[in-house]
């Protein structure tokens, strides 16, 4: 077979995104955070898939629907993936989102991370600040970071990663928590007298929220924080 009749046989990211019913943007999102669906590139750069992606694509959206997380929907094993799909889901979809801290068995936080999340599909910046504000008074900064922020906020990435939530919901929730935690954090780092931290990405990670989390624990801890912040060298 000849190199233009290779490139034919396989499908371009639209024509899979129609066939799976899966939107281009969550095809990508997935590849860059599960590494699935893997494609080949042309010398152009253009992504290309195999036919037979679109029925293991089509078994993992019917697992989504049913109320399974991404990270066990895309990474399953065929086997897995089958049993799950006739067993006929887990929880009310609506709670899709939430299943990270469902799953830890902390209904108090639930209730409250359910709130937040009505903040961030409404986009309402004064509504969600106001609420984590009070979460922090009320738990203190480590129960706030590990009981509220970090399951929150992968539910938050599960969501958009199985369609539930747009790009625009997750970076606002983190834009959001990063702003508050930058002001915690900040003030007790300043005032500090023990060892000297660097916080830093590797170079191409533009994440910084994960730091800002980190932050807050060391500045308890009295360290002195040097901020690099993203994509350092």
């Amino acid at each position: 077979m000849n190199e233009k009749n290779k490139e034919t046989a396989l499908l371009s990211i639209g024509a899979l995104a129609r066939l799976s019913g899966i939107p281009v943007e969550t095809l990508r999102n997935w590849e860059r955070r599960y590494g699935f669906p893997a494609p080949a590139r042309l010398e152009s750069g253009h992504r290309r898939y195999p036919l037979p992606i679109v029925t293991r694509l089509k078994r993992i959206k019917r697992a989504l629907d049913l109320g399974y997380r991404p990270s066990f929907a895309l990474l399953a094993s065929e086997n897995d993936l089958a049993m799950a799909i006739s067993d006929g889901g887990v929880q009310d979809s609506d709670h899709v989102v939430l299943r990270e801290i469902d799953r830890l068995g902390d209904s108090a936080a639930l209730s409250e991370a359910e709130g937040w999340f009505d903040c961030v599909t409404r986009l309402d910046a004064s509504d969600l600040e106001q609420r984590v504000r009070a979460a922090w008074a009320r738990h203190g900064a480590r129960e706030f970071v590990s009981r509220l922020a970090v399951p929150f906020l992968t539910s938050v990435g599960d969501g958009w990663a199985s369609g539930a939530l747009t790009v625009a919901h997750e970076h606002f929730a983190a834009e959001v928590l990063e702003a508050f935690l930058i002001g915690q954090w900040h003030p007790l780092a300043q005032s500090a007298s023990g060892p000297q931290v660097i916080l830093a990405n590797l170079e191409g990670e533009r994440h910084t929220l994960g730091l800002h989390m980190a932050a807050v624990f060391l500045a308890l801890g009295g360290f002195r924080i040097v901020f690099l912040g993203m994509s350092t060298p």
